[in-house]
């Protein structure tokens, strides 16, 4: 006699249906009680996994800053100081692109803006 297949499936259970870009970004996690820095270090259009010095608990919610992102989630896993979080709403495709190419560059980003910092600060211009 056939079994009936449950929706169910153990061995999809935890499977990521979205493939995820290796980042190492800076971004900022706002909880309910606190907010906290946070690095970027993959991200799909469904997710992201962080690093985090405090990490917030499973199924707690929050909102995910960075550039281009805004979005809310809902943590899914925790383990150590990393995370994994879902999004409310699934980004859109050309997210993920600027995304690619902001991480690509950002070293070089962070380089030239420590220069304007530091020539602001010896010729004692403010912005």
């Amino acid at each position: 006699m056939a079994q009936a297949q449950s929706a169910y499936d153990p061995i999809q259970e935890g499977r990521r249906a979205d493939a995820r870009l290796r980042l190492h970004l800076p971004a900022r996690l706002v909880l309910l009680n606190r907010s906290a820095p946070c690095i970027l270090e993959n991200i799909s259009l469904t997710g992201a996994r962080l690093v985090i010095e405090k990490p917030p608990k499973v199924g707690e919610f929050g909102e995910v800053h960075g550039e281009a992102l805004c979005e809310f989630f809902e943590v899914m896993w925790a383990s150590g100081r990393h995370i994994g979080i879902a999004f409310d709403e699934p980004l859109r495709p050309e997210t993920l692109l600027y995304l690619r190419e902001f991480n690509d560059n950002f070293p070089e980003l962070q380089k030239r803006g420590i220069k304007q910092l530091a020539r602001a600060w010896v010729t004692g211009e403010q912005e």
